[in-house]
């Protein structure tokens, strides 16, 4: 796909997608910073892949008015992604929906920035009654783990039926986001096989796994 290119540079992105081609690390310093006080999990489902991005878009925007950027991570699975997770603690939705999973972070106990992103979900009309909040330890790890069974059960579905992974990984930038996506989705539905597509939707970065079950379909694939 060639090197990461921006204006201006950004060394890190160029580095991390240039897969040893550029240099190789030999020494890293790490430069550790705090925890936040408090982490929260939330788990938003919607109906379409139009509705996800409604709803990522408008997180992200509230997210930047925001004095301490209390939204770290956007995780994206669609419906295929939770059937194949079998993960009981995800909602269930439509076969052309998916989850949002939102994590928050504050530096205080009192729940002021989930109040706020209720407020905000409510004033933008996208339904607060939808939203699973995860605030206890066992039930977030249990959503993290969900993230990493996905990857796990596309590799076992590779083995069983002795093929080669195929897959996308890529990113684009914002204002390409919403067409790729819905590009995706609509491949996704001619598809005759099971197709994954999950991964970082708030920094525009997901993976598409496809689960052929024959030569024939990953001929397809390919």
């Amino acid at each position: 796909a060639g090197y990461f290119m921006s204006n201006p540079l950004d060394l890190i992105d160029l580095f991390i997608g240039s897969e040893g081609t550029l240099g190789v690390f030999y020494r890293v310093g790490i430069r550790p910073s705090l925890l936040p006080r408090k982490r929260t999990q939330l788990l938003i489902p919607a109906d379409s892949p139009e509705e996800i991005l409604e709803i990522r878009r408008k997180i992200i925007d509230w997210n930047q008015v925001q004095e301490d950027k209390p939204v770290s991570a956007i995780e994206y699975f669609d419906a295929d992604c939770i059937n194949i997770s079998e993960a009981s603690i995800l909602p269930e939705i439509s076969a052309n929906g998916g989850i949002l999973w939102v994590e928050l972070e504050e530096n205080q106990q009192d729940g002021e920035i989930l109040e706020l992103f209720a407020s905000m979900m409510e004033q933008e009309g996208l339904g607060v009654d939808r939203i699973q909040i995860a605030e206890s330890g066992p039930m977030q790890d249990q959503i993290r783990h969900v993230r990493h069974q996905i990857p796990e059960a596309v590799n076992r579905w590779i083995a069983v039926h002795h093929l080669q992974k195929t897959g996308l990984d890529a990113s684009v930038p914002e204002d390409s986001f919403p067409e790729l996506f819905l590009k995706y989705h609509a491949q996704k539905r001619e598809c005759p096989f099971p197709v994954l597509i999950f991964g970082h939707i708030g920094d525009r970065n997901l993976h598409v796994n496809f689960l052929p079950s024959s030569r024939e379909e990953l001929n397809t694939a390919r």
